[in-house]
């Protein structure tokens, strides 16, 4: 009922954020969202919850390319972000890792980290031999 109302004021995709598992994936789907966010406090602030990177797989095997799966929270490195693109990910958020660089750098900080993350990034693709992101492929994760 929460997404009837919120397709009745607003013409934006609505994206649900906090799915962190396949059954809640295909209510989603079936409720009508525009896409998902994996994403949880798992592995930092709640025991027992999954972190997004080891519910993405069965989520995105849930949806079947239905509607986009994005995944937020843990994310430390360039590595990290081509794992969840591996596993199926459209796009990847960041949170912390440009937060404190801001907080103490300000806008030269988050360049500096995003340059970083970045290269990260490059070296992760080049050491799996991957010419781009869309030749990113689960098998070799």
């Amino acid at each position: 009922d929460d997404i009837n109302w919120m397709r009745s004021i607003t013409k934006l995709p609505i994206v649900l954020k906090g799915v962190i598992r396949g059954d809640d994936a295909a209510k989603a789907v079936e409720a009508g969202v525009d896409g998902i966010i994996v994403s949880s406090h798992g592995g930092r602030q709640l025991d027992g919850v999954p972190a997004p990177l080891d519910a993405l797989v069965e989520i995105v095997d849930e949806v079947r390319g239905r509607i986009p799966v994005f995944m937020d929270g843990g994310v430390r490195c360039g590595e990290d972000v081509i794992k969840a693109i591996a596993l199926g990910a459209r796009l990847v958020f960041l949170g912390r890792a440009w937060l404190w660089p801001l907080a103490v750098q300000g806008e030269d900080g988050v360049n500096k980290v995003m340059d970083l993350l970045h290269g990260e990034i490059l070296a992760t693709m080049k050491k799996y031999g991957y010419s781009n992101v869309h030749s990113i492929s689960r098998n070799d994760i």
